[in-house]
């Protein structure tokens, strides 16, 4: 995809090319989701961060994503 590339080659998006991407991560994903959502928001998209907030080892991801499936 070219919105890959670019973020591998460094580009950031032009304003008119901005993506919007929802991310959320439980526990075990927790620290690389908050360097995923630091460099995409580098790179010029707009991330909507579903959770976890923090680090709490006995969550879940199904608890935290649901909040991001429903209505709003």
């Amino acid at each position: 995809m070219e919105s890959e590339k670019n973020i591998e080659e460094g580009n950031a998006q032009q304003p008119s090319e901005m993506m919007r991407v929802g991310i959320a991560a439980d526990h075990g994903g927790f620290e690389l989701k908050v360097q995923l959502t630091s460099a995409l928001r580098n790179y010029g998209y707009e991330v909507e961060d579903f959770g976890a907030y923090e680090l709490v080892p006995s969550d879940d991801y199904p608890n935290s994503i649901s909040h991001g499936c429903g209505e709003r």
